[in-house]
């Protein structure tokens, strides 16, 4: 537990599990390549913010805090590293997924929190 929330355990067929149920939510075709950037934007109201930086200072290619709709990438990633970037969003986005219940507890409105 942190911060008296319990963090849950995901088995392998479970994440495989939510990754088929979004991707029938948002992505039903299945055509590759999946439209993530897409998807997090229009779909799902995420804000991509481009952050200069964020790898240097916190060493993470990306968060998003627990309002859910505010997703920093840094910005050398985003602008530079295509492939990098769109798996920084699905890393993000998983996240969103899996644990929104835990987002939920744990208020962070910026990142220095």
């Amino acid at each position: 537990m942190v911060n008296n929330i319990e963090i849950p355990y995901f088995f392998y067929e479970d994440v495989c599990n939510y990754a088929n149920d979004f991707l029938n939510k948002y992505h039903p075709s299945r055509k590759i390549p999946i439209p993530v950037e897409e998807i997090a934007e229009f779909q799902m109201g995420i804000n991509v913010i481009p952050l200069p930086g964020l790898h240097r200072v916190l060493e993470v290619d990306g968060l998003i805090l627990s309002n859910l709709s505010d997703l920093y990438v840094d910005e050398f990633v985003y602008s530079s590293r295509p492939g990098r970037y769109r798996f920084t969003l699905a890393h993000e986005i998983g996240h969103i997924v899996l644990h929104k219940n835990i987002y939920a507890k744990a208020k962070f409105e910026n990142i220095q929190e």
